[in-house]
Order: C-alpha cells, then sequence, then structure tokens
C-alpha cells in the first residue's frame, strides 16, 4: 500500500510561507511592533486571499500550519479569516478562505514574561545586531560568530542555520556577491516580542471558532509546557469537540528535526482525511 507521506503528496499542494519577518522596515515603530503577530496574521491572510483568487486549483488552502512563533499566527489568522466570515453568506469567498484545521507545533499558547527566552531568541538576535550587515561568504559569518561574545556556546546546527539566512546582496554578482541577512533584525524582534505578549492562542484552541478544527502538537520532550496547561488541553480534546491535542515522542521543540517520520504521521492521515471530505464536497 502507499505510505502517508506518499498519500499526502498526491492530495495535497503545500505552499511554504517563511515567516522570518512580516513587519517590514516601515512597521517597526512602536505601535505596530506591539501588534507583529496580528500584522504577520493579517499578511497570511492577503497571501490566503491570492492563493484562492489566483491559484490554478481554484481554492483555498484548508489548512495552514505554523509552528512556534507560527503557531500563534497561524492561530491569529484563524481568528481573522472567521471574522471576516463572520458576516458573509455560507459558500461564499469569504467562508470558504477560514481554513477547515489549523496546526499549532509546540507552540505555547501562554503569554511569556518579558524577560523570559527559553529558546535564546533574544541572545541569538543580539549577536546578531552586533554583527556586520554583510559578509563575503558563509565561513566569514561563522568566524565573526567565533570571535563575538556570547555566541561561543551557539550550537553547530543553529550556526549552520544563520547561514542559511544569508542571501546574495546582489544576484546580478552572482556567485561573487557579498552576502546579507535575508530578514529583518528590527522585524524579527518586533516578532519576537509580539510573541511573548500574546494572549489570544489559548483561548482560539479552547474555543476554535465556525466549528473548525485546531490541531495542538506538542513535543514530548519540549520543557516549556506546564503540566496544567496540557492538562486543560487534553481534558477538552477529549471531550470531543474539534480540538484535537497530539503528542510528538522522541522530539523537542524542533520537532521537524528530531522526528520528522513521526510528526508525518500524525499530520499525513488528518490532512488525507481532510482531502477526502473536500472530494465529497466537490461531488
Amino acid at each position: 500500500g502507499k505510505t502517508n507521506g506518499e498519500l499526502l503528496h498526491r492530495a495535497t499542494r503545500n505552499p511554504s510561507l517563511p515567516l522570518r519577518s512580516y513587519t517590514g522596515e516601515e512597521d517597526t515603530d512602536d505601535a505596530h511592533a506591539n501588534e507583529a503577530v496580528q500584522l504577520a496574521a493579517v499578511a497570511v491572510a492577503k497571501v490566503v486571499q491570492h492563493i484562492g483568487h489566483h491559484h490554478s486549483s481554484g481554492g483555498y488552502p484548508a489548512a495552514i500550519l505554523g509552528h512556534s512563533l507560527g503557531g500563534k499566527i497561524a492561530l491569529r489568522h484563524l481568528k481573522i479569516a472567521a471574522a471576516t466570515a463572520g458576516a458573509a453568506e455560507t459558500g461564499t469567498r469569504e467562508s470558504a478562505a477560514v481554513p477547515l484545521q489549523t496546526w499549532s507545533l509546540d507552540s505555547v499558547p501562554t503569554p511569556l514574561g518579558p524577560n523570559d527566552d527559553p529558546h535564546d531568541v533574544d541572545r541569538i538576535l543580539h549577536v546578531i545586531r552586533a554583527l556586520p550587515r554583510t559578509f563575503a561568504s558563509r565561513d566569514a559569518l561563522k568566524t565573526a560568530l567565533a570571535a563575538e561574545q556570547g555566541a561561543n556556546q551557539f550550537s553547530k546546527d543553529l550556526v549552520d542555520w544563520l547561514g542559511s539566512n544569508l542571501v546574495p546582496k546582489d544576484p546580478a554578482l552572482g556567485p561573487t556577491s557579498p552576502l546579507t541577512w535575508v530578514f529583518d533584525v528590527d522585524g524579527a524582534s518586533a516578532l519576537y516580542a509580539s510573541y511573548k505578549r500574546d494572549d489570544h492562542s489559548l483561548d482560539l484552541m479552547l474555543n476554535p471558532p465556525l466549528g473548525r478544527e485546531v490541531h495542538v502538537v506538542r513535543a514530548a520532550k519540549s520543557t516549556r509546557w506546564p503540566e496544567d496547561l496540557v492538562e486543560q488541553l487534553r481534558t477538552r480534546a477529549e471531550e470531543g469537540g474539534t480540538l484535537r491535542y497530539h503528542v510528538l515522542p522522541d522530539a523537542g521543540h524542533w520537532l521537524h528535526v528530531d522526528n520528522p517520520g513521526g510528526l508525518r504521521d500524525i499530520i499525513a492521515p488528518e490532512l488525507i482525511r481532510l482531502s477526502g471530505l473536500l472530494q465529497e464536497r466537490r461531488q
């Protein structure tokens, strides 16, 4: 028989939207920074509308998935889409644009304190701010990081990931172009600060709007989930509503790296079920 991966590939189309910084240079003032998660969710909504209007499949994305910060943005997008559809008639573009499934991957839905930094994001951004804006090569970035105080404890995987965020400053120069950051550091800082303040996610998980499904995936080795919160989500999911609660074994916060096969085996059957539901509706 077909594997989950093969069935999922046949049943779905999966555009990927990087959320390195969606505030933009013009939106980094304090007022916009406080609502950076909202601005990112609005940007996602615009992409969803574009896909619905212009994609060859003629349909809107039926599922939105987000990891960590992206999980909170995915849930905020669900709120925006549902609010837009609330005054619209069934079968309209507005109602069709509300995802049937929203996935939050190891994204704790409660606020963090301003000094909390469980994944060292603030420390990473602080180090990046002290570095040059351009580099001759990715090896030059590694050399600069090695010399920077506070970066000596960065893992090789993290350093390699930072290097993947460098792009040619002048693509016309080809491989001789110096490299620069693909994201705006101020925008990334604003997004992270807004992520830490966000207090909308838990209510959206417990009470998904318009009967839409919300799938919460907790990495079993992730250290940030309070037991009372885990029990609250587990209990609500067991009540049989539209909240689905999953636990991915053998994985920490970077669950897609630690156990990609296990994550696929959680997500794929749900998306395949969703694909079948959509096919039934078209008949």
